[in-house]
């Protein structure tokens, strides 16, 4: 935890572009969907089955707590479901 930490307008550049990536590729695998709600149902799939189980792996590796897991999991769970909502509304 010692380490020196990025400058912050780095940080939250490759962040952005890191996120821009992800939602790229959910698009890019789950395409225009038949309605928001498989959408938003479609982008907590990907968060929960995919992303924070990926976490749960290495977080059990690493010994970190559960509510770590569930901070740091959660966070991304919501960000595809948010993907999902604007591939959703997002004019065909």
């Amino acid at each position: 935890m010692d380490q020196p930490q990025g400058h912050p307008a780095r940080v939250f550049g490759v962040s952005l572009l890191f996120s821009a990536l992800a939602a790229l590729g959910f698009v890019f695998v789950f395409g225009q969907p038949a309605s928001l709600h498989l959408s938003v149902h479609n982008g907590l799939m990907v968060g929960f089955f995919f992303v924070l189980s990926s976490f749960g792996i290495n977080y059990q590796f690493a010994n970190r707590p559960w509510p770590m897991l569930l901070i740091d999991g959660g966070y991304h769970l919501l960000q595809f479901a948010a993907y999902g909502l604007i591939v959703g509304v997002w004019p065909r």
